[in-house]
């Protein structure tokens, strides 16, 4: 290698190391404006990684924030920001995102994930607690509260994965062609990912984010393919489920929502006649970081309503 090329490529190394420490120090600071603390706690040997604050008074409730596929507990931080003082906020990486290493033995199915979140909440000795979740964690979240009503107090999800949408999204037009959109390797295919899971009213995500999480996405493709794969090694039978869900949930979805298209929302209302469902102009697949202060007023309010 000539001596200029090496010299290049040692400065583009310390570059995107400078970015990535920048975007680092960002995220600890926007989770510190959110009263956020990181915590791990063991589960079956392994760690879990998760954000944590502390609720205030004497009728402090606990909400579980469970992010989406190829997603990170960092997705909940601006909407715990407007939760009021009175909750306490847990919003845990789910087994092999985030922080959380990939194990190659594990099959990372729906039913695994779902029992990683109920010995997650095990774990931290937590009472009733509700659930919020979002696309894949929307899922998990649906599961936990099948399988274990008497620990859920409600359910809040935003553009929840479980059921097919009547009109095709552009993801899964994508998927028909054999191109998975939630797993980028390069810069393009990243502003793609963006592309496709916000509407009109996108956050901005100042420099350096793009290229941090660009690469950051490229780095953890091989284990994003997995867990995606594994996530189809079981039937999904939720249709056949759903009307079962005894505790009171909240479906928000975006109208712009080009992952899970929102066609799915009038579905979730048949299977489950007591949901409040609430469709947001605008607003794509991610409503809590989208409209953040608007989404954690909604979910509070119906905790409210729940709790009368």
């Amino acid at each position: 290698m000539h001596l200029c090329s090496f010299i290049a490529l040692f400065f583009l190394a310390g570059c995107a190391s400078i970015q990535s420490s920048l975007f680092d120090m960002g995220v600890a600071s926007e989770r510190a404006q959110s009263g956020l603390e990181g915590h791990t706690v063991e589960i079956d040997e392994r760690p879990i990684h998760y954000l944590e604050r502390g609720g205030e008074g004497p009728d402090t409730q606990t909400l579980v924030l469970v992010h989406g596929f190829a997603g990170d507990k960092n997705h909940w931080i601006r909407f715990a920001r407007f939760l009021p003082p009175g909750h306490r906020v847990l919003a845990p990486d789910l087994p092999a995102h985030g922080d959380n290493a990939l194990d190659p033995a594990v099959t990372y199915s729906i039913t695994y994930l779902t029992d990683a979140l109920s010995a997650f909440i095990d774990a931290l000795n937590v009472g009733p607690v509700h659930l919020v979740g979002n696309s894949l964690g929307g899922r998990i979240a649906t599961e936990l509260a099948l399988a274990q009503p008497e620990r859920v107090r409600t359910v809040s999800l935003f553009d929840p994965a479980g059921l097919a949408s009547p009109e095709p999204s552009d993801l899964d037009v994508a998927l028909g062609r054999g191109e998975n959109l939630l797993i980028p390797t390069t810069r393009d295919e990243y502003d793609t990912l963006i592309a496709i899971s916000f509407g009109d009213d996108a956050p901005e995500l100042p420099w350096p984010a793009p290229a941090v999480l660009a690469r950051r996405y490229a780095n953890r493709a091989s284990v994003y393919r997995k867990i995606w794969a594994d996530l189809g090694t079981e039937p999904n039978d939720l249709d056949s489920r759903l009307h079962q869900l005894a505790p009171p949930l909240l479906v928000v979805w975006g109208e712009q929502d080009c992952v899970i298209d929102v066609s799915a929302a009038g579905r979730w209302a048949n299977h489950v006649p007591h949901a409040e469902v609430e469709i947001m102009a605008g607003v794509g697949h991610a409503p809590m970081l989208e409209r953040p202060e608007e989404t954690a007023m909604l979910v509070d309010a119906f905790i409210k309503r729940a709790n009368r």
